[in-house]
């Protein structure tokens, strides 16, 4: 049952979403998870204490154990520093679940040599789903009814993330076309064939750097493995074929791209894209270096400490978006497109050690197996779990992979298998006691549990934000108020675009003329992200109405701070001053406002305070 219950994980978990959260996609799957990793270590629990079970538990005595426990209690002790408990608490949540499946498919998987084999069917057969249902989005064949962004994105509701579930999927079809029998090698190779052809069409960067950078080190560790290991030279000459096999499909979907025979019209040219990989002066790289640029910033200001797990959105704002497309105050970046500034940033340099040794660990797990292991199928197994590793980590490096719950499931299930792997061949010669793995699938268990009891909340809260967001399209601000009463909770505070719900219901109020009950709600909005340009724009209105115009002034420039070209601020920082008499400092205000402002304010100040300062006295 725990075997079959990991392979319907990895299956079914990214396919699933729901059209009535505004994240289609992580409420959902979540809770799934949770539920699972519930059920999952109940299990084991049970088999333990009934003593009918064959898993080996010393494999829980493996480095990458304790190492792993650091990492989740640095993050833990970060929610001293957080702003926002409720951030904090859901991607806290994230981390338990993601330790929790490592100790659990890692009992499983060293204790059943057959589940290996059941975790590479799944994995491929989830993977060459996706990149079916990614192909046919392409092409506009089916599947264009799910929610997302750009085609191809899957079921992953985004284009990148589509490709970096596939490049962790994609080694799984691999080692089935190069070891299983005629039937799942057939399946293997089409797997591989389409989630090469949809990483292509996806014209993802990092998925494509990501995958020559494991290839360059795969692939001739692999061809001097194969010379080294006194296998036969037909076994030789077998493996070799169907490696050439699959370069060459490779290389004629490379070839199609590169001609434009295989793209839609309209579509860019792959050549610019990787040229653009190198320059960085496309927009997207441009904007990725500023972002990163004010993560390193906020890192120096709390080297040791960081400011708390979850809470990147809510603070890096505060040190101005300039270079970016949230400078309008219309877009708002949830991380820094970089998994290693932001571990470094929310949970200190001792962070990001514990994350980065779990990952060096499996390394040296793998390295020892190739090692010292004569078996073909293993050293080519733990080779494609290496290649699995450095996608991730090198896509981790430009994207948020440790963001989405179900590319976490597939990265901690692959470092569940080299450690499994590397424990069946180097077994420990100590047993680890009974109250030992009583005490860790019993914290296993109530961390499970735990992050369902969040993931339930979560998602109904996400539903009604949904609600949130149409009402306020419609205009129907008593729908508003009740839709936020609803949503929010002490586990959740804020939108997926870290706005407070607590603003939502203010500017329903303030739009119903309640200006107290409103003000109310912002100054709550503020407690629950002090960044927010908006929430600081409300604020200074507020202030304003309160006649402290001083105070007023303060918000709309910590609000312009945040956002420079956040117009509606400015507008509001212009009339403040122009009431006060202060038409030099009004003027210097509006010249932020773009020219092309629709504010129907922007050409009556400008007007009135040309006016005044024509008319002031020469001195």
């Amino acid at each position: 049952m725990p075997t079959l219950l990991i392979a319907a994980l990895v299956v079914c978990l990214p396919l699933v979403y729901l059209n009535t959260t505004l994240d289609p996609t992580q409420p959902l799957r979540f809770l799934i998870l949770a539920i699972a990793l519930a059920i999952l270590s109940g299990t084991l629990l049970a088999r333990l204490y009934h003593g009918r079970s064959n898993h080996d538990w010393s494999v829980l005595q493996r480095l990458i154990f304790p190492v792993y426990g650091i990492y989740v209690l640095i993050s833990a002790a970060s929610i001293m520093q957080a702003i926002n408990v409720a951030d904090t608490i859901y991607d806290l949540s994230k981390v338990l679940l993601s330790g929790v499946l490592l100790v659990c498919a890692t009992l499983v998987l060293a204790s059943d040599r057959q589940a290996i084999k059941l975790l590479t069917k799944a994995m491929l057969i989830s993977g060459g789903l996706l990149a079916t249902i990614g192909v046919c989005q392409y092409y506009g064949v089916a599947f264009t009814a799910i929610p997302g962004n750009v085609i191809p994105y899957g079921t992953m509701a985004n284009k990148n993330l589509l490709a970096g579930i596939i490049c962790l999927a994609l080694p799984f079809g691999l080692y089935a076309t190069l070891r299983f029998d005629r039937g799942w090698s057939i399946v293997g190779f089409l797997e591989v064939t389409f989630s090469f052809w949809v990483i292509l069409l996806a014209q993802t960067r990092a998925s494509w750097v990501a995958l020559t950078l494991a290839a360059a080190v795969v692939i001739p560790s692999y061809i001097i493995w194969l010379f080294k290991s006194g296998l036969s030279s037909a076994n030789r000459s077998q493996a070799l074929k169907k490696l050439l096999a699959v370069a060459a499909v490779a290389l004629l979907i490379v070839l199609g791209a590169i001609t434009g025979s295989i793209l839609r019209s309209g579509q860019s040219s792959i050549l610019a894209r990787v040229k653009s990989i190198i320059t960085h002066q496309d927009n997207s790289s441009k904007e990725r270096l500023a972002v990163w640029s004010k993560s390193w910033q906020l890192f120096e200001q709390h080297p040791l400490s960081g400011v708390g797990i979850g809470n990147w959105k809510v603070v890096c704002p505060g040190l101005g978006m300039t270079r970016t497309s949230a400078e309008r105050g219309d877009i708002y970046f949830q991380q820094p497109h970089n998994d290693y500034l932001w571990v470094l940033t929310e949970t200190g340099v001792f962070g990001l050690a514990a994350y980065l040794l779990v990952f060096a660990l499996a390394f040296w797990y793998a390295i020892r197996v190739l090692r010292q292991s004569a078996s073909h199928d293993e050293a080519i197994f733990v080779l494609l779990m290496l290649f699995a590793i450095v996608c991730f980590m090198v896509d981790a490096f430009f994207s948020y992979p440790r963001e989405r719950v179900e590319l976490l499931t597939f990265a901690t299930l692959i470092l569940a298998a080299i450690v499994s792997t590397y424990h069946r061949l180097q077994k420990s010669p100590k047993e680890l006691s009974h109250s030992a793995v009583a005490i860790t699938l019993t914290v296993c268990l109530v961390s499970a549990m735990a992050a369902a009891v969040v993931g339930i909340i979560r998602l109904d809260g996400e539903t009604h934000i949904k609600s949130t967001w149409l009402a306020k399209s419609a205009g129907n601000w008593p729908e508003v108020i009740r839709q936020v009463d609803q949503a929010r909770s002490p586990l959740l505070t804020l939108d997926p675009t870290a706005t407070p719900l607590a603003w939502y219901r203010g500017v329903a109020r303030f739009s119903l003329n309640d200006s107290e009950q409103a003000c109310q709600d912002f100054a709550l909005a503020y407690r629950d992200n002090p960044y927010h340009p908006h929430v600081l724009n409300n604020l200074g209105t507020c202030a304003e109405l309160g006649g402290d115009h001083q105070q007023a002034i303060d918000y709309y420039e910590r609000a312009v701070r945040v956002a420079p070209r956040f117009d509606d601020a400015w507008l509001n920082l212009t009339a403040v001053y122009y009431n006060l008499g202060e038409y030099v400092s009004a003027d210097s205000a509006l010249s932020h406002v773009d020219s092309d402002c629709h504010d129907a304010r922007a050409p009556l100040l400008k007007q009135s305070i040309a006016e005044r300062l024509q008319a002031a006295p020469i001195k």
